[in-house]
């Protein structure tokens, strides 16, 4: 019997592959099988993969992007309890054990937390995500509020697994969800059993600068997240309907997150000089930092992105500089960072002193550097 299978799904990460596929081969649970699913990749993934031999199986594909690599895994995978994790994340020994504690009958996905590590596979002492996750019976709240695009309940891709029977009506995942494949698969999984959480972090989220999302700009991560918000809705309506909920989809798609969004988009486009480059304190929570033209710099940054919170004002001040002497001339302060202006008293003087706050006003704060 293969109690369980984790599928890890690469494209060009052969840097860090060998680590995903050793955690997935450390598993405790006995009976787990590791299904490798390589997306095309051009570096040397391919002489990795063939050197596990039979320790691991693999699937070797034309690229094609994230949901049909996650779509070829599943099919090669037998495990009752299926985990997908990204070829740049790693599970802790007890993952797939601890899933099978919690995947009970009538339970659809159980998650966890998992540490963030930087490219070297360092922890950096955060979690992904901070706030805590979802968990019980959510069909009514997923069919009343739609596919929130700024859910937090859920971990990244590598922090969860599903049920075999939850994931047979849910799969394959269309190809339109070539990017936000774990998106899908959190919203639709509700509607198949209830989800579960485990109380510790089971796996270690690689933060590093060298992702697909990163090569895109701010304006088309804005663009995406519109579009993969629209087609969430028709998915989720549509299994809504299967299942006999009565939902207003036409309500979900006008969606305040995404309005905030595009309305903090327009402010930055008015408040800087057209295409200047600018610092964005915004706790890692909007799509915008470090775009492809390197027109936002997340603050602080590390490896292209988002750092966490400064320690105190002196490591807050420090990066600011850092970033001054790069030849950044302008800082914005987003909404959800409003309040470190206040918290990080020291950081704020030294704008004040140094700097010049050029606009205000309900989504953004802009100070000059020079």
């Amino acid at each position: 019997m293969t109690a369980a299978s984790v599928v890890i799904a690469n494209y060009n990460y052969a840097r860090f592959l060998p680590q995903a596929i050793d955690s997935a081969l450390g598993q405790t649970l006995p009976g787990t099988e590791v299904v490798v699913v390589d997306d095309g990749s051009t570096d040397e993934s391919r002489e990795i993969v063939a050197a596990y031999g039979d320790e691991i199986r693999s699937v070797l594909k034309p690229n094609g992007g994230h949901a049909s690599a996650l779509n070829a895994g599943f099919a090669a995978s037998h495990g009752e309890i299926v985990c997908f994790i990204d070829a740049d994340d790693m599970l802790l020994p007890g993952a797939m054990e601890a899933a099978a504690g919690a995947l009970e009958p009538g339970v659809a996905k159980v998650h966890w937390a998992m540490w963030e590590v930087d490219s070297d596979g360092e922890r950096t002492g955060a979690l992904m995500p901070e706030d805590p996750l979802c968990e019980g019976d959510l069909r009514e709240v997923v069919a009343a509020r739609g596919p929130s695009p700024r859910d937090h309940g859920n971990p990244p891709c590598s922090g969860n697994a599903y049920s075999r029977t939850c994931l047979e009506a849910i799969m394959p995942v269309p190809q339109r969800f070539r990017r936000g494949t774990d998106a899908y698969l959190f919203e639709l999984a509700p509607f198949f059993g209830r989800i579960a959480r485990l109380p510790e972090p089971q796996g270690l989220y690689r933060v590093h600068g060298v992702n697909d999302f990163v090569s895109m700009s701010y304006r088309e991560r804005l663009a995406f997240a519109i579009e993969l918000h629209g087609a969430l809705c028709e998915e989720v309506a549509a299994t809504c309907r299967r299942n006999g909920i009565d939902v207003d989809p036409d309500g979900w798609r006008e969606d305040r997150w995404l309005r905030e969004l595009a309305s903090f988009a327009e402010v930055v486009d008015d408040a800087l000089p057209a295409g200047e480059p600018f610092i964005l304190a915004d706790e890692g929570q909007l799509p915008m930092d470090a775009d492809a033209q390197e027109r936002t710099i997340p603050f602080p940054e590390r490896d292209g992105v988002y750092w966490g919170r400064p320690v105190d004002d002196a490591a807050a001040v420090a990066e600011l500089e850092r970033l001054k002497h790069r030849g950044l001339r302008f800082i914005v302060f987003a909404w959800p960072a409003f309040w470190w202006l206040d918290h990080y008293a020291g950081l704020s003087r030294h704008l004040n002193r140094h700097g010049k706050l050029t606009f205000r006003d309900d989504k953004a704060i802009v100070f000059a550097l020079d």
